[in-house]
């Protein structure tokens, strides 16, 4: 007869027959020793805008989200430009797409994304941009990759997104951490700590 532990190694021994079972406080505490971190303090204030400008800057795709001309939300994928987060957030569009349409009749837009275990949803008011001098700044070969005609191209477009507030889920860090919390849970009969959610205010 064998036996396996999480986090531990298969036995075939008579030892491991005659050994009392593991309790849950001994997988918790087997865990917690692979894991010492444990779980991190709650986040101040600063700490939670700091958080999210952090993951902001390190976000490259994202769902953008207009409301269109008929009222329906429309959210398609959209690349973020490499560029320190001051408050803005910028993109390339085609002129005559749909998106801008949209923002023409309804400035306020959604940014949704994921980095690593964290997911941020981002709400802010967009407006369309046509500055040469900002779209040389910004112009990158991803974007030529998908607008051939030059930054200076009438057809291309900046879309400039003024954040106003953000929501993030950040789970603990490993899916061990995430096992630590459902464990303690059925030792404590506490509700589970799998992660943080805050709502930050970026205006």
């Amino acid at each position: 007869m064998s036996s396996r532990e999480l986090g531990g190694e298969v036995t075939d021994s008579a030892d491991s027959l005659s050994r009392a079972p593991d309790t849950s406080a001994d997988v918790v505490a087997r865990w917690l020793r692979a894991d010492p971190a444990g779980y991190a303090p709650p986040m101040t204030d600063t700490d939670s805008r700091a958080h999210v400008v952090e993951l902001l800057s390190d976000a490259t795709l994202c769902m953008f989200t207009t409301t269109s001309t008929d009222g329906h939300l429309i959210a398609r994928p959209m690349a973020l430009q490499e560029t320190e987060f001051d408050g803005d957030l910028w993109f390339f569009a085609a002129a005559d797409s749909r998106k801008v349409a949209d923002i023409g009749a309804n400035p306020s837009v959604g940014i949704s994304f994921q980095s690593g275990t964290s997911w941020v949803s981002v709400s802010g008011r967009a407006s369309v941009v046509r500055d040469d001098a900002k779209k040389k700044e910004l112009w990158s070969q991803g974007v030529a990759a998908w607008f051939q005609d030059g930054p200076e191209s009438d057809g291309i477009v900046l879309i400039k997104v003024e954040a106003e507030g953000a929501e993030y889920w950040s789970a603990p860090g490993s899916k061990v951490s995430t096992l630590i919390a459902y464990a303690k849970s059925r030792i404590t009969g506490d509700r589970p700590d799998v992660g943080t959610n805050d709502t930050v205010d970026l205006s």
